[in-house]
C-alpha cells in the first residue's frame, strides 16, 4: 500500500528531501540546547556585538545575556581598552549577571544572600547583587501589599526598592539638581561621616553616631548598630539595633531592637523589641516586646517561625545536616547524600566542636557559623568521633540551597 501511495511521486519526494536537507543543515549544525555553548560560539557572538547590522548585534546580545557560560568572556571584553569591545559588552554583561543572580530575589535564604553579597569582588557582579537586593525588597513589599497594604503606600521613589538603577538616578537628579550618586562602601572601606547617601556592605555596620543613614541600602551578615536611620532598606544576618528608626525596611536573621520605631516594616527570624512603636508592620519569629511604651496603629505578628512565607532564612537542613545540641558541641543525627558535609566524611553520631576554628554554644549559633562556611571555598570541621578528634574539609563551591518548599 505504501508503495502504491508513493508511486509516481518520486521526483516530488526527491525535491522535498533536498529542500528539507538544505533547511535542516544549519539547524543540525547548532549544538543542542541542553549543551553549554562552546568557546567558539561565544567568541563569534562577541564579535557580532559590534556588527553594523543592528539585527545581528541585538540577536547576539540576547543570546549572550542568556548564557551564564559567556560571563567570563564578557568580563574580559568589558575590561578591554578597545572601545569597540567594551562599549557593546558592558550592557550585555550587566544583563547576563542580573539574569544569573535574579533567582535569589524569590525563595532564596535572605541571610545567605547577604553572606554572598559580602564576598563579591567584581564591580559588575556587585551591581547585579544590589539590583537583586532592590528586587528582593520589592517582592517582599508586594507580599505586604497583598497581606496588609499598611506600609506599602508609604514607600516613595527615593527608597532602594524594586529598581536599584532607578534609585541611583532618582538621587542623581534629586529635586531637579544634579547630585552625586550614592556612595558605595565596600567591605574594606571605612564608613564615611558624610551627608551623602550610602550603599554599604560590610562584615559589620557600626558607624559613629554622626553617621545617620537616609535613603540608604545596607547589608551585613554581622551586627548592624545605628544611632538613627530613615527611609532606608536594611538586610541583615544578625542583630539590628537602631536608636531612632523612621520609615525603615528591615529583613534580618537576628533580633531587632529599635527604641523609637515610626512607620517601619520589619521581618525578623528573631525577636523584636521597642520602646515606642508607631504605625509599623512587624513580623517576628520570636517574641515582640514594647518595654511599657506605646503601640499605635501598627500590625504586629509574633511567634510565627514561617513568617507568613514572605521570606526564607538559611536552615541547617539546607546544607544536608540534621543536628541536636550536645554538651561537647553539636551532634550530627543525619547526613544527606551528595551534600558537602557527606562528601567531607561527616557521619551520624559525630560531634562537631568547631567550624574554621569557631565554636558555638547552641544550635542557633552553629546554624550561623555553618551558613558562613557555605560561602567559603573550603571549611574545616573539627569533629569528635569515637573519642578521637578529626579535621574534615568540606567544599561548598558550586553548592546551592534546595528550592523553597511550597
Amino acid at each position: 500500500m505504501i508503495q502504491g501511495c508513493l508511486r509516481g511521486r518520486g521526483p516530488l519526494i526527491l525535491l522535498l528531501s533536498l529542500l528539507l536537507g538544505q533547511l535542516g543543515e544549519p539547524l543540525l549544525a547548532q549544538p543542542p540546547a541542553s549543551k553549554p555553548p562552546t568557546n567558539e560560539v561565544i567568541t563569534t557572538l562577541l564579535k557580532q556585538l559590534s556588527n553594523e547590522d543592528e539585527k545581528v548585534s541585538r540577536a547576539a546580545a540576547e543570546r549572550l545575556s542568556a548564557m551564564p557560560e559567556a560571563i567570563p568572556a564578557l568580563k574580559k571584553a568589558a575590561a578591554s581598552n578597545d572601545r569597540n569591545m567594551w562599549m557593546p559588552a558592558e550592557p550585555v554583561l550587566r544583563e547576563a549577571l542580573l539574569r544569573k543572580n535574579r533567582s535569589m530575589a524569590k525563595g532564596f535564604p535572605v541571610d545567605l544572600f547577604v553572606e554572598r553579597l559580602l564576598r563579591v569582588d567584581d564591580p559588575f557582579e556587585e551591581e547585579s547583587y544590589w539590583r537583586v537586593a532592590a528586587e528582593l525588597a520589592g517582592a517582599i513589599l508586594d507580599e505586604e501589599k497583598r497581606g496588609f497594604n499598611f506600609f506599602s503606600p508609604l514607600v516613595g521613589s527615593v527608597m532602594p526598592v524594586y529598581d536599584y538603577l532607578n534609585y541611583r538616578e532618582v538621587h542623581r537628579h534629586y529635586l531637579g539638581r544634579i547630585c552625586d550618586y550614592p556612595v558605595v562602601v565596600r567591605p574594606t572601606d571605612e564608613i564615611p561621616e558624610t551627608e551623602r547617601i550610602l550603599v554599604i556592605r560590610r562584615a559589620t555596620i557600626e558607624p559613629s553616631r554622626r553617621v545617620r543613614p537616609r535613603w540608604a541600602l545596607l547589608s551585613s551578615p554581622g551586627p548592624i548598630r545605628l544611632s538613627e536611620a530613615r527611609d532606608s532598606v536594611i538586610f541583615g544576618g544578625n542583630v539590628v539595633s537602631v536608636k531612632d528608626g523612621r520609615f525603615l525596611f528591615i529583613v534580618t536573621d537576628g533580633d531587632v531592637s529599635i527604641d523609637n520605631a515610626v512607620y517601619c516594616f520589619i521581618i525578623t527570624r528573631g525577636s523584636f523589641k521597642s520602646g515606642t512603636e508607631n504605625g509599623s508592620v512587624v513580623l517576628a519569629g520570636g517574641k515582640a516586646e514594647f518595654d511599657g511604651g506605646l503601640l499605635r496603629k501598627g500590625i504586629v505578628r509574633a511567634g510565627i517561625p514561617k513568617l507568613l512565607g514572605w521570606v526564607r532564612f538559611f536552615e541547617i537542613s539546607d546544607a544536608g545536616l540534621e543536628v541536636t545540641s550536645n554538651e561537647n558541641g553539636i551532634k550530627v543525627t543525619k547526613v544527606a547524600d551528595k551534600q558537602p558535609p557527606q562528601k567531607a566524611g561527616l557521619q551520624p553520631g559525630d560531634i562537631i566542636t568547631a567550624i574554621d576554628g569557631k565554636g558555638f554554644k547552641d544550635v542557633e549559633q552553629f546554624r550561623r557559623v555553618l551558613r558562613h562556611s557555605t560561602v567559603q571555598e573550603a571549611s574545616k570541621f573539627t569533629v569528635r568521633r569515637d573519642g578521637k578528634m578529626l579535621e574534615l574539609s568540606a567544599s561548598f563551591v558550586g553548592w546551592e540551597p534546595p528550592p523553597a518548599k511550597p
